[in-house]
C-alpha cells in the first residue's frame, strides 16, 4: 500500500476529528463568505454583486444580461413604446435617442418635440438654448447625460448616460467616453464594443480556439473539420475521401482512421502497409516443425509423427496398421518402430520381411575400397575390404588405425556392425582428421580509457591473428586462428589496480580464445600421432606468449599506437577443448567426415541419414541431393548413390532381393510397399482383377465399404471404425489408429482431423499462464470437462484476458465457461458465456481465486479458447482497472490485434506480472506498440504513480 505525505495528512486530520467527536467536542469552523468578485470583477462584464456563497453579475441601464450570465449586451428601448419619443427613437449602445421631424426641436426633457430650430439655426447650439442669469445672455446647455463642450455649443456624451455608449467599462475625457473591456475581453475596431476572447467559455467553440482581430476562430484538430456553426467539430472520414493510404483496408474511426489488415497480417511501423506475421517466431507455435506462410503459417510433424489440433504431433503406432508391414512381430517406439523376426530368421535388408540366417546379404560394395569376396561353402563366403589410398576405416566407434578387414558372411558370421548408418560393414573414408585445440587466455590492457568500440574489437582480434601466424617465434604457420575477444573494466590483482590509480588510467582485461589446427594425417603420422604433435606445439606457443608478455616483448597496434600487456598478467585457463570443423563429428578423439548417404546437420552437428528421397554421393556434405522423378515410399534411407533412388521394386511388384528386376503380384495377392520380397494374400479365398495389385481395394469382395469404415474378413461385412480410429479411403480392410493419446468423437470417423486430444490443455508459470480447451487450437471434442484452479500468491490479484471465444452455436447454451471463487454455484461470480466472442476483454477477478470450468456437450464443436491470466501485485490494482475498464482499450482494430498477437501477449503479461521486466522491452515498446495504445497507458501510468 502505498501512503504519501497527503496521505498521511489526510488521516492524521480524519482521527483528530474523530477523537474530538468521542470527547463531546466539534472542531471550530468559522463560515466565511468568499467573495467572487474580488477577483477579476468575478468574471462579469460589468457589475458583479456578491451574496453570501454565490454572486451575480448584473448590467447598467440600456444593458441586459448576456445569455451566458456575465456578458452584457444592448437593449433596445425603442421597441417599448419608442421609448416615449414623440417623434421618432433612435437606438444606440447602452441608450436611445430621441430625433424630431423636420422643423422641429427637442425639448430639455429630450423627449417631446416643439415646433421651430431657432436654437440649433441661430446659436449653434447641439441641444437646447437658454438665457444666462448672469450675463442675460444666450447661452447652449445640454440633456442630461451630456456635458458641454469647450466650445461651448457641441454636447458630448458622458458615461452617465447609457454607460457612454461602451458595451463594458467608460472613462469619461474632455473629448467624451472612452470605452474599455473586462477582464479577458477584447475591444473591437468599432471602440465601443467587446468581445470575448478565447479565456471566457473557450471562444464558445467545441476544441481549439485562436483570438483574431475580428474575434476568436474555431479550429478543429487533425481527423476533424469545422462545421458550418464555425464552432462545433466533425469527424472526416479519410476512408470515404481514400485519404488514408492503407495497403488493405481502412477503418474510421473519431478523428483518425486506422488501417486493418486481413487475418494472419499486421501493420508494420509505418501503420499502413500491411505485412505478414510470423507465427513461427514464437517456438510453441508448432510442437515440431514451424514452417511461416503468407498470411498463415502450417505446422510439420518429424517422421513418424501425425500432425492433430492444428499445430500439436504425436507418436504414429505403425504397428496397429497391418503390423507395420512386418512379416512376423512389429514393436512400436517413439516416433518409429521396428520390426523382428522369429528364432531362425533374420530381418531383410528392407527392414521388414525375414529371411534364413544363412543368406549373405549384406556384403555390398563400400565407396573407397576394393572388396574381394570367395565361397568357402553353399551359403558362406569369406571377404577382404581394403581402402584405397589416403583412406582409412571406420565404423560408429571411431577411427580403427587400419586400412583393410577381412570378414565371415553366412550362418557362422560372428562380426556384426549393426550400428553403421549405412550397414553392417565398416567404411572406408579419405576425411579423417585430429581434432582442432582451443583454450581461452587473458592478458590486461591499460588505457585511456575503460570502453572497447566494436571497431577497436575487431582490430585487436586481427592484430593477435596476425601476432601468432606470421611471428617466426611462434611457427604457427597459419594454423592459429582467434576464435573471439570480450573485454572487461578492471582486473582482480591489486598490483595492477594501484599502478592504474597512480596514473590516472583504466585497466581493460582482455580475453580470447585461441585455436590451433592440425595438419592432415598420412601413413607415417595416423590421427594419434597428429594430436600430440597438435598438443605439443599448442602448449609450446602459449609458454611463449606468457615469456613475450612477461619480457614486454608482445604489443598491439590499436590507431598507430603500441599497447603492451601489463607483465604478468597473461594467464591461460587449464582446460583444452577438442572441436571438428564443420562436416565431421567428434568419435573417440577423432574428427570424422560425414560419409556417403549421411549429411552434416548444422543444428544438430552430427552426421544425420540422407532422408527417403535423397542421396549423398561424396563424404562431409551438409545436404543431400533430392532424387529425379522420386515417389514416395521408393528408394532407401542413407542412398549412397543415383541408382538407390528408385531400384527397389515398385508397389504390386516384388522379387526375392526387394529390388529390380522385380516380379508381378500374382492373382489373389497384393502388396503396397516399396522394396518387398513377397506379396499379400486377399484372404479367405478372395481374388484380385488381375496381376500386379497395389492394395485391397483390388481385391474383389461382396460390398465395397465406403471411408469411415473397413471390410471384415472373417464375417465379408462392413465395419465402422470403432472410436480411435479412422479411414479417409473406400475399399479398405483395416482403419488407422488415432495417434499418441487422441480420440475421435464418434464411431466411422473419415478424417486425421477427427482425432483430438480430450486432456485440458494448460501452461502454468510463477505468475502468468494460459488455458486452453482440449486439443486446441482444433476443435474441442464433444462430451468433455475440463476444471482449472487459479490460487495466486499472496497480495496479487488476478487479470484475465481472452482475445477471442469460438463455441458451438447451440440454442440450448449446452457448451459453456464459468468463472467463479469455487465450484459453489452460488460463490461470487466473475465470468460466464455460452457465446462466441471475437472482440478482446480483459477483467479482474472480482475474487482473489478463481475456480474454473468448461463444458461441451452434443454433437457440435468449435475452436474454443485460449485465455491468458496473470497474478500481478495487489498495490497496482487501481490501475490495472482504470486500463481494462477504458472501453478505447478494445475500440479499433489495431488494439484489438494486440490481444490475438501472441508474442505481444506474452510481453504484456510479463510485464504486468513483474513491472521491472519492462526494462527488457524498453527499446523495442514504441514499434511493437502502436501509438495510441501508448498514448491510452502513459497517463493512466503517470497519473497513478504521481498520486
Amino acid at each position: 500500500m502505498k501512503l504519501t505525505t497527503g496521505c498521511l495528512l489526510r488521516l492524521f486530520l480524519t482521527l483528530m476529528v474523530i477523537a474530538l467527536v468521542c470527547e463531546g467536542k466539534s472542531p471550530s469552523t468559522t463560515n466565511k463568505d468568499d467573495d467572487e468578485c474580488h477577483d477579476e470583477n468575478g468574471g462579469c462584464a460589468q457589475n458583479c454583486i456578491n451574496t453570501p456563497g454565490n454572486y451575480t453579475c448584473a448590467c447598467h441601464d440600456g444593458f441586459i444580461l448576456a445569455p451566458d450570465g456575465k456578458d452584457c449586451i444592448d437593449k433596445n428601448e425603442c421597441f417599448e413604446n419608442k421609448g416615449g419619443c414623440s417623434h421618432q427613437c433612435v437606438n444606440s449602445l447602452g441608450s436611445f435617442e430621441c430625433k424630431c421631424n423636420s422643423g422641429y426641436s427637442l425639448i430639455s426633457s429630450g423627449k417631446q418635440c416643439e415646433f421651430g430650430e431657432w436654437c440649433r439655426i441661430m446659436h449653434g447650439c447641439d441641444h437646447n438654448c437658454r438665457t444666462s442669469s448672469t450675463s442675460n445672455k444666450v447661452e447652449c446647455f445640454c440633456r442630461t447625460g451630456y456635458f458641454l463642450h469647450s466650445d461651448g455649443k457641441r454636447c458630448v456624451r458622458s458615461c452617465e448616460l447609457g454607460n457612454g455608449g461602451c458595451q463594458h467599462k467608460c472613462n469619461t475625457t474632455a473629448d467624451g467616453p472612452v470605452c474599455s473591456c473586462a477582464a479577458r475581453y477584447l475591444l473591437n475596431l468599432d471602440g465601443k464594443t467587446c468581445r470575448a476572447s478565447c479565456s471566457v467559455n473557450n471562444g464558445g467553440c467545441e476544441r481549439k480556439c485562436m483570438d483574431s482581430i475580428n474575434g476568436p476562430v474555431c479550429q478543429c484538430p487533425e481527423g476533424f473539420k469545422l462545421h458550418q456553426d464555425g464552432r462545433s467539430c466533425i469527424d472526416v472520414d479519410e476512408c470515404e475521401k481514400k485519404m488514408d493510404g492503407c495497403s488493405h483496408m481502412c477503418e474510421n474511426i473519431k478523428g483518425s482512421f486506422e488501417c486493418v489488415c486481413p487475418p494472419g497480417y499486421k501493420v508494420s511501423s509505418d501503420y499502413k502497409t500491411c505485412v505478414d506475421i510470423d507465427e513461427c517466431v514464437m517456438k510453441s507455435t508448432c510442437d515440431h516443425k514451424c514452417e511461416n506462410l503468407p498470411g498463415s503459417f502450417k505446422c510439420h510433424c518429424k517422421p513418424g509423427y501425425q500432425l492433430y489440433g492444428v499445430t500439436h504431433c504425436a507418436d504414429i503406432n505403425e504397428c496397429s496398421v497391418q503390423n507395420g508391414g512386418c512379416v512376423y512381430n512389429c514393436t512400436n517406439t517413439e516416433g518409429s518402430y521396428k520390426c523382428s523376426c522369429k528364432e531362425g530368421l533374420k530381418l531383410h535388408p528392407n527392414k521388414h520381411d525375414c529371411i534364413d540366417m544363412r543368406q549373405c546379404t549384406t556384403v555390398v560394395q563400400q565407396p573407397n575400397s576394393v572388396l574381394t569376396c570367395v565361397p568357402v561353402g553353399p551359403k558362406e563366403q569369406h571377404c577382404v575390404m581394403t581402402c584405397e589410398e589416403n583412406a582409412f576405416l571406420i565404423n560408429d566407434a571411431g577411427y580403427l588405425n587400419s586400412t583393410s578387414i577381412s570378414f565371415r558372411c553366412g550362418p557362422s558370421t560372428n562380426y556384426e556392425w549393426t550400428n553403421m548408418p549405412t550397414g553392417k560393414l565398416p567404411q572406408c573414408s579419405r576425411n579423417i582428421l585430429a581434432p582442432s585445440l582451443t583454450k581461452k587466455a587473458r592478458f590486461v590492457l591499460i588505457r585511456d580509457s575503460c570502453s572497447v568500440e566494436p571497431v577497436e574489437a575487431e582490430m585487436i582480434k586481427k592484430n593477435l591473428t596476425d601476432i601468432f601466424n606470421y611471428d617466426q617465434k611462434y611457427k604457427c604457420n597459419n594454423s592459429c586462428q582467434i576464435n573471439f575477444v570480450e573485454f572487461s573494466c578492471g582486473s582482480r590483482r591489486k598490483k595492477f589496480q594501484q599502478m592504474a590509480k597512480r596514473s590516472g588510467k583504466k585497466l581493460v582485461t582482455t580475453e580470447f580464445e585461441l585455436q590451433i589446427n592440425p595438419r592432415e594425417i598420412s601413413y607415417n603420422c595416423d590421427v594419434d600421432c597428429r594430436s600430440k604433435k597438435t598438443r605439443k606445439k599448442f602448449n609450446k606457443i602459449l609458454k611463449k606468449a606468457r615469456q613475450s608478455i612477461k619480457g614486454q616483448k608482445f604489443s598491439i597496434r590499436l590507431y598507430n599506437k603500441e599497447y603492451k600487456p601489463m607483465k604478468k598478467s597473461f594467464k591461460p585457463e587449464k582446460a583444452v577443448e577438442e572441436l571438428c570443423v564443420n562436416g565431421t563429428q567428434l568419435i573417440n578423439k577423432t574428427c570424422i567426415g560425414c560419409s556417403y548417404g549421411t549429411y552434416y546437420d548444422i543444428q544438430t552437428k552430427k552426421c544425420t541419414l540422407c532422408p527417403w528421397g535423397t542421396y549423398q554421393d561424396k563424404e562431409a556434405q551438409f545436404s543431400c541431393i533430392e532424387c529425379p522423378n522420386w515417389q514416395p515410399g521408393s528408394g532407401q534411407e542413407g542412398a549412397t548413390t543415383l541408382e538407390q533412388c528408385n531400384d527397389l521394386c515398385e508397389p504390386g511388384t516384388y522379387s526375392t532381393s526387394g529390388r529390380k528386376p522385380c516380379l508381378l503380384c500374382s492373382v489373389g495377392t497384393y502388396q503396397p510397399k516399396y522394396g518387398r520380397i513377397s506379396c499379400r494374400p486377399c484372404g479367405m479365398g478372395l481374388r484380385t482383377k488381375s496381376t500386379g495389385s497395389t492394395g485391397f481395394q483390388d481385391c474383389l469382395v461382396k460390398v465395397t465399404c465406403k471411408a469411415g469404415h473397413y471390410y471384415n474378413i472373417s464375417t465379408q461385412t462392413c465395419s465402422s471404425c470403432p472410436r480411435g480410429f479412422y479411414q479417409p479411403r473406400t475399399g479398405q480392410d483395416f482403419c488407422y489408429t488415432c495417434p499418441g493419446k487422441t480420440m475421435t468423437d464418434f464411431e466411422g470417423s473419415t478424417l486425421a482431423e477427427d482425432c483430438k486430444d480430450r486432456r485440458c490443455g494448460q501452461h502454468m508459470g510463477d505468475y502468468y499462464g494460459i488455458l486452453e480447451s482440449p486439443n486446441y487450437p482444433g476443435n474441442y471434442p464433444v462430451n468433455v470437462e475440463c476444471v482449472w484452479k487459479i490460487k495466486p500468491q499472496k497480495q496479487r490479484r488476478i487479470l484475465i484476458i481472452i482475445p477471442q471465444i469460438q463455441l458451438a452455436d447451440n440454442d440450448k447454451c449446452e457448451d459453456k465457461i464459468i468463472m467463479r471463487k469455487t465450484k459453489n454455484p452460488y460463490s461470487q461470480n466473475s465470468y460466464e458465456t455460452c457465446e462466441s466472442r471475437e472482440r478482446p476483454i480483459a477483467f479482474t477477478a472480482k475474487s482473489k481465486k478463481l475456480w474454473i470450468q468448461f463444458k461441451s456437450t452434443g454433437n457440435k464443436t468449435a475452436q474454443g479458447f485460449s485465455i491468458p491470466f496473470v497474478a500481478y501485485n495487489e498495490e497496482y490494482e487501481s490501475l490495472v482497472e482504470d486500463i481494462v475498464r477504458d472501453s478505447r482499450l478494445y475500440s479499433t482494430s489495431q488494439h484489438q490485434q494486440i490481444f490475438k498477437d501472441r508474442q505481444l501477449l506474452t510481453v504484456l503479461l510479463e510485464v504486468i506480472a513483474t513491472p521491472y521486466s519492462y526494462l527488457k522491452y524498453f527499446n523495442v515498446s514504441q514499434s511493437m506498440f502502436p501509438p495510441s495504445f501508448i498514448n491510452l497507458l502513459k497517463p493512466k501510468v503517470r497519473r497513478f504513480f504521481q498520486s
